[in-house]
């Protein structure tokens, strides 16, 4: 399934406020994910970074947790959590 980052980031939330993932303490990471801005209108929310910064590894971890967690849900296998590693 094809999603934008905005609907990636919007999936992604409720894993990691539900400790269903545990993301890598890696600055950069922390730091991106931290700084994304939530903006509503238009009928759809946009999650996106500030002008002039940078989300690469955000979007990527995001993603990949994002797709797993979906490929869990599709074929269950027996976890606890997903991690992300950068």
């Amino acid at each position: 399934m094809r999603r934008t980052r905005s609907e990636v980031y919007l999936e992604l939330h409720p894993l990691i406020a539900t400790e269903r993932v545990a993301l890598p303490d890696v600055p950069v990471l922390v730091k991106e994910l931290r700084q994304l801005e939530r903006r509503t209108g238009r009928g759809k929310d946009v999650v996106d970074h500030p002008p002039k910064l940078h989300d690469d590894m955000a979007n990527s971890c995001a993603l990949a947790i994002v797709e797993a967690e979906e490929r869990a849900q599709r074929r269950p296998f027996n976890v606890d959590a997903i991690v992300c590693f950068a």
